[in-house]
């Protein structure tokens, strides 16, 4: 039993963003605001030190908390919110409306990740549902379910293997990266679900959280356009800003890189400060996967290049799907290396669903007749037989 204060998940999350949101609202002269956010920087580093009770929403939480922390350091340090950034559907200048509306306006900024309907989008972000209300819905439980189907089998199959041959650490990389990925689709459409039936906001509002796996033939394109869109508004604020204090030239290769470079830093920076609320002993458990990236995506880009002078052109059908096998080959390969910290950790076959109705039906069959590759490493299989 841990002796770290409980923490409650939901208070933790939503009272950084209410401070930063008022210190936006307030628009204070800077060392008044330097205050304030020096006053949340310390109830972050008080947060860290306490614990949710469980320790993959340990993970979750401190990944999160570094993220708004470094949502708010661009908005209160390099832009200025109030005059700088609009929303389509502003009527009134948000510097005159009264400050509880400011406020509001301000965590709206704050809870939308890629700025959609913002004048600071990101680049890459999907289509934009056009349906009505309910039909937004509709097709947004559909998901649900379906992704909760998924889920279950990818569950049942990425906590049943134990990987030992290079092809099971492939398909067990693969499996914990489309967990992962669902997982976070589901959460969104419930949020939008939510958001939408209850009339916070419309349909528009809600692009599919990730780009097309169609653009995803290299490694760059797959974080870039595919994966990496909610946190590009401070991972590509921060880099630009870099490349400028270096003198940098836009465009050029050591401009690219080294913004590809604090891209995946300040990734890897809120992933390590999750291993940190799980353990100060496993701070640092993900930083590999991150650096990683950026070096197979460095060694892409001379690849390419040297392609192309031959007179390859990456438009190709054929060489697309080249480029698909290496995308997948490689995201299986180092995947494993994100989830060292479970390891670590030891909560390597933690479940991600309350209920699975796969392990049920697996379990009330005669295994000499039903699967019984599922039914005799299931969890809960196992638990009952040893009963």
């Amino acid at each position: 039993m841990s002796d770290r204060p409980l923490l409650p998940m939901l208070p933790a999350l939503l009272v950084p963003n209410v401070i930063v949101a008022s210190l936006i609202a307030l628009r204070l002269q800077w060392l008044t605001r330097l205050a304030g956010f020096i006053m949340y920087t310390c109830l972050l580093g008080m947060a860290y030190r306490c614990t949710t009770g469980n320790i993959w929403y340990n993970y979750v939480l401190g990944c999160q908390l570094m993220d708004q922390y470094l949502v708010a350091g661009k908005l209160l340090w390099v832009t200025d919110p109030l005059l700088e950034l609009r929303h389509e559907r502003d009527v009134t200048h948000p510097s005159k409306l009264p400050f509880v509306r400011r406020v509001y306006w301000s965590l709206c900024l704050l809870s939308n990740r890629r700025g959609v309907g913002w004048n600071c989008q990101v680049a890459n972000v999907p289509p934009r549902p056009s349906e009505s209300c309910w039909q937004f819905v509709r097709k947004r439980l559909l998901n649900i379910c379906r992704l909760y189907i998924i889920l279950d089998f990818l569950q049942l199959y990425v906590l049943s293997i134990r990987p030992e041959t290079l092809a099971q650490r492939w398909f067990y990389g693969l499996g914990r990266l489309s967990t992962m990925m669902m997982m976070m689709n589901a959460q969104a459409s419930i949020v939008s679900v939510v958001a939408v039936a209850t009339g916070l906001s419309k349909p528009q509002d809600w692009p599919a959280v990730f780009g097309k796996l169609s653009d995803a033939y290299t490694v760059r394109r797959f974080w870039g356009r595919t994966y990496h869109q909610n946190v590009r508004r401070y991972t590509a604020s921060w880099g630009k800003r870099v490349c400028r204090l270096l003198g940098l030239q836009p465009g050029s290769w050591a401009s690219s890189h080294t913004q590809l470079a604090v891209g995946f830093a300040l990734s890897a920076l809120m992933h390590c400060s999750g291993d940190l609320m799980v353990g100060p002993s496993i701070f640092g458990a993900s930083f590999a996967y991150f650096a990683a990236q950026a070096a197979v995506i460095a060694l892409e880009d001379v690849v390419i290049a040297a392609t192309r002078k031959k007179g390859i052109a990456w438009s190709g059908r054929v060489v697309k799907s080249v480029g698909y096998v290496w995308v997948v080959l490689w995201l299986g390969i180092s995947t494993p290396w994100l989830f060292n910290w479970t390891v670590k950790a030891g909560i390597d076959g933690y479940r991600r669903l309350p209920f699975s109705p796969l392990e049920v039906l697996t379990c009330s069959m005669n295994t000499s007749t039903g699967p019984a590759w599922f039914a005799s490493r299931s969890i809960a299989c196992r638990a009952t037989n040893a009963r």
